[in-house]
């Protein structure tokens, strides 16, 4: 699995909250679990979490495109792996996210040449930072790895079987808005563009998102996540399409440090 890669990355990260959290005075007894934190300090969240998809748009390969419809039941049935990992760094005027997920999957669509099988496995790993403008609101920047590989096979006198990979990268622009936390709920939304031709032709994504802190370090959260990208490259026996919006509810569990 590719997510490996940003290992490194996770381990720098883990070492600026370490620092963050020395330089803290120890928390008096009293504190309540929805405590802010230090007013100059650095805190620490990890998330893993799952998505549970909805994929539809077109899918291609040198010349042959699939349209698909697979429900999340579609999805789930025929997933053979998935890896969702969240990771922030933050204070209260600056923010540093990694945001990693892989998925596995097959599905059959259908085509000219009737219907074919897909596999298809993609990752994607984003590397943001934000900036606070407002107490309630951050903008953002950020760039994604994208890596997808597909294949198409279908049987019969046309029977075809084509494979075909890509990575690219598309910048991200966006905004993240939190309301005032309500005691230990939190109510958040991020959406974002990117794309622009450097990578995907265009690419968009909406998070609103909510959590419940049931504990100073531990916090369910749920949210509906949509992500969408057009990606269309080459010609004939060179092509490949990824015009496909990928969406639904998003379940985690963030661990605060």
């Amino acid at each position: 699995m590719r997510m490996h890669r940003s290992t490194p990355l996770v381990c720098v990260l883990l070492a600026v909250c370490a620092g963050g959290a020395s330089a803290q005075e120890p928390a008096a007894a009293a504190t309540p679990p929805a405590a802010a934190a230090p007013a100059n300090g650095w805190n620490c969240l990890v998330e893993p979490y799952f998505l549970i998809p909805t994929i539809t748009g077109t899918s291609g390969i040198r010349g042959l495109t699939a349209d698909i419809d697979a429900s999340s039941g579609d999805i789930l049935g025929a997933l053979d792996i998935g890896a969702m990992l969240y990771f922030e760094v933050n204070n209260p005027q600056w923010a540093f996210s990694l945001d990693g997920m892989y998925m596995d999957l097959g599905a059959s669509a259908g085509t000219r040449l009737g219907t074919v099988d897909l596999d298809l496995k993609q990752t994607g790993i984003m590397l943001a930072g934000y900036g606070r403008i407002k107490p309630w609101a951050e903008l953002m920047a950020g760039v994604q790895f994208n890596v997808i590989k597909a294949a198409l096979q279908s049987s019969g006198p046309q029977g075809v079987n084509l494979e075909g990979d890509k990575n690219w990268v598309d910048p991200y622009f966006g905004v993240r808005l939190t309301l005032p936390r309500q005691d230990k709920w939190r109510f958040a939304f991020m959406g974002a563009i990117g794309g622009l031709g450097v990578g995907s032709d265009f690419a968009w994504q909406l998070f609103p998102q909510m959590g419940y802190r049931f504990h100073p370090h531990f916090e369910l959260t749920g949210g509906f996540r949509v992500l969408s990208m057009n990606y269309d490259q080459g010609t004939g026996n060179t092509q490949f399409i990824y015009d496909l919006i990928t969406y639904g509810p998003q379940v985690g569990a963030r661990l605060h440090f």
